[in-house]
Order: C-alpha cells, then sequence, then structure tokens
C-alpha cells in the first residue's frame, strides 16, 4: 500500500514539475517576443535619438537610436534622474548623426 501512494505522489511532484517548466518556457519566449517586437520600424521617421543616461551626450553621456515608443520608455526612466545631484562629465561623446529604419531595425548613420 505505501509503494502505491509513492508512485501516485511521485506522479504527481512529476506532473507539477513539467507543467512549472513548461509555463517559465512559455513566459520567458513571450518576453523574448515582447522585447523584439518594440525596436520594429517600417520607415525612418519610425526611428528616433534617444538620450539613455541622465548626463546628456554632449555631457558625457550616452544615446542611441529607437523607435519612438521605445524612447517614450526611455524618457519615463529619466525622469528619476535629480539634476541637483547630478555630476556628468564635460565629455563630448555624440556619435549619431540621424537614425534610419534598415530591415525594419532601427539604426545609426554616424558622424
Amino acid at each position: 500500500m505505501k509503494k502505491r501512494q509513492f508512485n501516485v505522489l511521485y506522479i504527481i511532484f512529476t506532473i507539477l514539475i513539467v507543467l512549472i517548466i513548461s509555463f517559465l518556457f512559455i513566459y520567458f519566449n513571450q518576453q523574448t517576443k515582447n522585447e523584439e517586437s518594440k525596436n520594429i520600424c517600417q520607415t525612418n521617421s519610425d526611428c528616433v535619438k534617444v538620450q539613455t543616461t541622465c548626463c546628456p551626450c554632449n555631457m558625457g553621456g550616452k544615446e542611441i537610436c529607437a523607435t519612438k515608443n521605445e524612447a517614450k520608455e526611455y524618457q519615463k526612466k529619466l525622469e528619476n534622474c535629480s539634476t541637483t545631484d547630478l555630476i556628468c562629465p564635460a565629455m563630448y561623446g555624440c556619435t549619431i548623426q540621424d537614425c534610419k529604419c534598415s530591415n525594419g531595425i532601427c539604426g545609426e548613420i554616424n558622424y
């Protein structure tokens, strides 16, 4: 009798493990698809330069080419930058002249 109970518990445990692994696989696969779809563009006007750090590129910060939707997300993150405590190095780091849509992905046109 105890052996039969052990087998039933083993089967239930195995099924739970398989379900958890399946759920995690589906979840992370969906997250990857969402990330890939963020940077999809149709025309050059879909792509914009966006500041990614609290310091602008002319003061040592970074910028990238992104879709307008991604740009909104970066701008939202930059709202948390405190200008009173911010120290930016006086280094010119701007390398992007313009952005373009190439094969459905936003890319850089460098100086």
